[in-house]
């Protein structure tokens, strides 16, 4: 179909747009970042213990933080959005009908990354830094929730889980890292849809998510303490959750249209 074909397409060039895209840089010199400043004046036994402080985190949010969550959003609303964008879709296969998918998670996103930096930038005056890596965390994952959901994808099985570590790297990483993940992403997605054993275990990436968050978030985190600096990290906060929000949408609408559109029509 010549609309699909074409929507694959346009997204291949997004994809290889976010992929390219330089690291967000606050200082003047190359060398002067935030994730710099936590790679060198921390211990490595800190970073250990950081790492695992994330790993919990996730495991926490993952078995546990489910239902408080999902009480932030209304899950059903966005299933029947669904349910009913793609009914629009199968009637009348238009540009139209099938860019409805993407309005609402575009908008979402938004809202997600404005409600980031208005509490990263408050958190950066009251002197809050490291303390709020689980609710960062929690911010991040409900993101890809609710941009999954949009696209008819849940997150209730151990595989979409995952995925949804893996779109995390896609997001938070940079160059060939991110290259990296964008084909992690697809392979995970590729072995769901097709019922087949991922070649990736869920503790395996949880650690490698940790230890990237630890590397380009805490830098961030452990600096917003200190209030000019603070307020600049807020706005790293912001990138931070901007560039996660645009990998989920790039690889939830790619495993769409691959998967529940190209394949299935």
């Amino acid at each position: 179909m010549a609309l699909k074909n074409n929507e694959i397409n346009i997204l291949l060039k997004k994809e290889k747009k976010f992929i390219e895209q330089k690291p967000l840089n606050l200082f003047k010199k190359e060398k002067e970042t935030l994730s710099n400043i936590f790679d060198e004046k921390v211990p490595e036994k800190v970073r250990i213990s950081t790492e695992a402080t994330f790993e919990s985190a996730f495991e926490f949010i993952f078995e546990k933080g489910d239902s408080v969550l999902e009480k932030t959003y209304s899950k059903e609303k966005i299933l029947n959005e669904y349910e009913k964008n793609k009914n629009k879709f199968n009637s009348n296969k238009t540009k139209s009908n099938l860019r409805s998918f993407d309005r609402s998670v575009k908008i979402s996103n938004t809202i997600n990354t404005a409600f980031t930096g208005i509490k990263s930038t408050a958190m950066g005056v009251l002197g809050v830094g490291m303390p709020d890596i689980p609710v960062f965390i929690g911010e991040i994952i409900r993101t890809i929730y609710q941009t999954g959901l949009k696209y008819g994808y849940d997150h209730k099985t151990e595989n979409e889980k995952i995925y949804i570590l893996s779109v995390i790297g896609f997001g938070l990483s940079c160059g060939k890292e991110r290259e990296y993940y964008s084909n992690l992403c697809d392979d995970i997605a590729y072995s769901i849809e097709k019922n087949s054993e991922l070649k990736v275990t869920f503790s395996d990436i949880e650690k490698k998510i940790s230890a990237l968050m630890v590397s380009k978030v805490c830098g961030l985190k452990i600096v917003q303490g200190i209030f000019v600096i603070g307020i600049i990290s807020s706005f790293g906060n912001i990138s931070v959750m901007d560039n996660i929000s645009k990998g989920a949408y790039l690889k939830y609408k790619k495993r769409f249209i691959m998967y529940k559109l190209v394949n299935k029509n």
